[in-house]
């Protein structure tokens, strides 16, 4: 009996020694996988690319009702809460 406790002992310990050198793997290259563009967010002067396309969309779908009640209507089905969190957003801005 105690030579099955040392041997799944070991194992356990391999085990754990082989998800931390993943996880220290995975961990070390995921900040290559996931890189932002970051000239898309940022411009030398004035308003970035990323910010000035928001805002554009956002007055377009805001001065439309048509449009607004569209955006809405598909933020709600996808998930309710997207709708609730955005007019507190808006609030609190």
């Amino acid at each position: 009996m105690g030579r099955i406790i040392e041997r799944l002992a070991g194992r356990m310990a391999l085990s754990l020694a082989c998800l931390a050198l993943a996880t220290g793997a995975w961990a070390a290259g995921v900040h290559l996988m996931f890189a932002p563009d970051m000239e898309e967010f940022v411009a030398p002067i004035g308003v970035s690319p990323r910010a000035h396309s928001l805002s554009q969309r956002y007055t377009s779908m805001w001065s439309d009702p048509a449009q607004l009640a569209a955006d809405q209507g598909e933020i709600r089905r996808s998930n309710p809460e997207w709708d609730f969190m955005g007019r507190t957003y808006l609030v609190l801005a």
